[in-house]
């Protein structure tokens, strides 16, 4: 992609913009969607950012930063993005530049994991920058980089997390279990977390994911809820076989809603169910 052809969108329901590249599909689609491609994501990241009140927000996969940068923060949130395609970058930068927020503002081009490495293949999806991924796929357009893997928890190693609330988003093509087990001090030590993750299991299988571990590391440390459109779905239990029941299909791509701590989830102010039903 080339990355001279910026595009100015006010992100619909704000005043903040995002720069996209035109050469690109889902650079388009962000301006056709006003910024807005992902709806009940970006609904339920603003309605925490008020209501739980973190003071660590970090977006995994950021792709344009259209998640991120849709909502103003509290002075005092450190506020952290992650995105391992560096063609991105020009784009990203630009936004930031002009949100009320950049001074707390940092981005770190890499690919989430659950150690350092410097050495990591990533295949940068040259059609639809949002499906480019840790994971080589023969049938797209696909440009191998070599990108650094960082692991969450090294980005505050020095710091006391007992007070900190987090909230986060994980949208990495199937690697988000190395995502989060690179954030387990994190999830353990901090007063609260609440995150969005994308699941898709053909996704997660194709990068060798075990999928009944990523459950298991799923139900150990959350709540795990399904959010639609004005409703919120409580899993009682989490697995893989109740979520084939629950999605009625054996493979299925969905935004999973995540909670150390229940209550956080109460405050976003929908009604909540559980499935199944007790």
């Amino acid at each position: 992609m080339e990355i001279d052809h910026f595009f100015k969108t006010i992100i619909s329901g704000s005043t903040n913009v995002l720069y996209t590249n035109r050469n690109d599909r889902r650079g388009r689609w962000l301006i056709r969607k006003k910024g807005i491609t992902q709806p009940i994501v970006t609904r339920i990241w603003r309605k925490a950012v008020k209501t739980v009140m973190p003071s660590i927000v970090i977006d995994i996969g950021m792709n344009y930063g259209e998640i991120v940068l849709s909502t103003n923060y509290p002075k005092h949130v450190e506020i952290v993005g992650i995105e391992a395609n560096q063609g991105l970058e020009p784009y990203i930068t630009k936004s930031i530049n002009e949100h009320p927020n950049r001074e707390q503002m940092n981005v770190i081009y890499a690919f989430a994991s659950n150690e350092n490495l410097t050495n990591t293949k990533f295949y940068v999806d040259l059609d639809f920058s949002g499906i480019s991924s840790g994971t080589l796929n023969q049938a797209k357009n696909q440009k191998e980089a070599i990108v650094k893997n960082v692991k969450i928890d090294s980005l505050f190693a020095q710091k006391e997390l007992k007070a900190e609330r987090v909230l986060f988003k994980i949208d990495i093509e199937g690697h988000e279990a190395n995502a989060l087990k690179g954030m387990e001090r994190l999830l353990k030590e901090s007063a609260g977390s609440i995150g969005i993750i994308e699941f898709d299991n053909r996704y997660l299988q194709n990068a060798g994911t075990i999928i009944d571990e990523f459950m298991e590391l799923l139900g150990r440390y959350f709540s795990v809820y399904h959010p639609r459109r004005n409703r919120i779905i409580k899993f009682s239990t989490v697995n893989l076989q109740t979520l084939k029941s629950y999605f009625k299909k054996s493979y299925f791509h969905a935004n999973l809603l995540l909670t150390t701590k229940e209550e956080y989830v109460s405050k976003l102010g929908y009604q909540i169910t559980e499935y199944p039903s007790q």
